[in-house]
């Protein structure tokens, strides 16, 4: 929950656990991203690695995602909602580069 904005552009933020973050950038902060079973999206297994477009197939109660490869047919299996995107195949975008 971003609980403040200075006037300098920065960002006081508090987690669920409590933590506090002050004077984050814009950069270090994301949109709060809901998926449904079914919708289309790009994921990624580690930070870092390649995108892939696959199909979300569950949602977890502890708000982890399996998500279906469509390359490949594998499902991967409690993702982090942080490794998630929406498809930019859907958007008509090409060559898209992470986050």
């Amino acid at each position: 929950m971003v609980g403040a904005i200075s006037n300098k552009a920065s960002y006081t933020v508090q987690y669920d656990d409590g933590d506090i973050d002050e004077s984050l950038k814009v950069l270090c902060i994301r949109r709060l991203q809901l998926y449904e079973v079914g919708e289309e999206v790009d994921f990624r297994t580690e930070v870092g690695r390649q995108w892939m477009t696959g199909t979300v197939v569950e949602i977890e109660d502890d708000e982890s995602i399996s998500v279906q490869d469509f390359s490949s047919g594998d499902v991967f299996d409690d993702l982090s909602p942080s490794l998630l995107r929406p498809s930019a195949r859907i958007k008509g975008e090409t060559n898209v580069v992470g986050l």
